[in-house]
């Protein structure tokens, strides 16, 4: 396994380099935008995972207040509140379908999968060329390691690679160990509610970012 940081290429070709944290609507959303399949629109990691990860990421939007992040998100209408934010901005697309052509399902495919790639990129830069990250960027990279789908965000990097380097990021962030402590510290009653709005089953196979 080669630990030498790559050097720097991000994003690809013909891809916009502008990206700033001030345009992305909010933490939470940004990472329930990822956790989102870009084609199928299904949730890439289970239920109580996504649930952990929103609870977490929205304490961060509340300037760490634990109490209204946890019962905020488990409620359906912030969920949907979030959903719809990303349908408005025009990031995802709704969809009914039938599950087994019977349960009404409602999931949400990327519109534009090249807006995804450039979130993906800023992570990519924070990680492998070591630039400095933004505070919704060390949230994300500390949350999505933490509930292992950070690897998922990478196409370009093995699993191995991207585990070896977030560690390191979060190793070098105290912000993240704290928010990585937050999530596995949170009980099973908020687990279970934390993304209740609905529409189950949730856990889908983890394709990856197209």
């Amino acid at each position: 396994m080669n630990h030498h940081r790559p050097g720097p290429g991000f994003p690809a070709a013909g891809q916009s380099t502008h990206t700033t944290e001030a345009a992305m609507p909010s933490v939470s959303e940004d990472l329930l935008w990822l956790l989102l399949d870009d084609v199928t629109g299904r949730l890439l990691t289970d239920r109580r995972t996504t649930g952990r990860a929103l609870i977490v990421a929205a304490r961060d939007d509340m300037g760490g207040d634990v109490e209204q992040a946890r019962s905020t998100v488990a409620s359906a209408r912030r969920l949907r509140r979030s959903l719809d934010a990303l349908h408005s901005a025009g990031r995802v697309r709704r969809c009914g379908i039938r599950l087994g052509g019977v349960v009404p399902y409602t999931v949400w495919p990327t519109v534009d999968p090249a807006g995804k790639r450039v979130v993906r990129a800023t992570l990519e830069r924070a990680l492998f060329d070591a630039r400095p990250p933004g505070d919704g960027t060390r949230t994300l990279i500390a949350v999505l390691h933490a509930v292992d789908a950070l690897w998922l965000q990478c196409p370009r990097w093995s699993r191995r690679e991207t585990d070896y380097w977030a560690r390191q990021f979060v190793a070098q962030h105290e912000d993240c160990g704290e928010l990585a402590e937050s999530l596995h510290a949170l009980d099973r009653e908020a687990l279970a509610d934390a993304f209740s709005f609905g529409a189950r089953p949730l856990f889908v196979p983890r394709s990856g970012p197209r």
